[in-house]
């Protein structure tokens, strides 16, 4: 499984560990934002899609700044005025359960910023629909892995013992030959 799709799943597990069995639905967004997806999106208030929006460079090797967005959708604002639950408590609840927490295999995820998807659609549906978005950390994969790598055969090294940083002093080496396996030279 990917990084990104490891992160998605981790995710999800901590919105609905978070918000328990307030939520009719806890997904990933499927991706589009044609009318057919935001029907389906809109058709089970209160829930949470989430998606990955891509990554930006990081300034850490091996390392992107991750996008993600975690879409909210409930058929009011303030649930509490209502005895529902809404947009403010599920985005609240979202934001202390989330930013500044590590979900692994990803790194910290930190809200950059809440926004009201309103649209006509959605308003001719009776339902709010607000976007979360945060960066994460995210690591790369490492293109070699260690099975790939044969066992090496000669090990060479040269110290560099010069004073001077600048200089390379090549006097001493180290060069280690290992046996083959099954060599008959071998003692052991």
């Amino acid at each position: 499984m990917s990084i990104i799709a490891e992160t998605s799943t981790a995710l999800l597990v901590r919105i609905k560990t978070l918000c328990g069995n307030t939520l009719r639905e806890v997904t990933e967004h499927p991706g589009q934002w044609d009318d057919g997806s935001v029907k389906r999106l809109v058709r089970n208030p209160p829930a949470v899609y989430v998606a990955w929006l891509g990554q930006l460079p990081s300034n850490r090797p091996n390392e992107v700044i991750a996008r993600w967005g975690v879409f909210v959708v409930a058929n009011v604002l303030n649930g509490k005025r209502q005895g529902q639950v809404g947009i403010y408590q599920i985005v609240e609840q979202l934001t202390a359960g989330i930013d500044g927490e590590r979900i692994a295999p990803s790194g910290l995820f930190s809200l950059q910023s809440v926004q009201n998807l309103w649209s006509d659609t959605q308003s001719g549906m009776g339902v709010a629909v607000y976007a979360m978005y945060f960066n994460a950390q995210q690591p790369v994969p490492d293109v070699i892995s260690e099975a790939d790598i044969d066992d090496f055969i000669t090990y060479h090294h040269q110290f560099n013992q010069s004073q001077t940083e600048t200089v390379i002093d090549d006097k001493t080496q180290l060069t280690v030959i290992l046996p083959k396996k099954g060599d008959p030279n071998d003692e052991n």
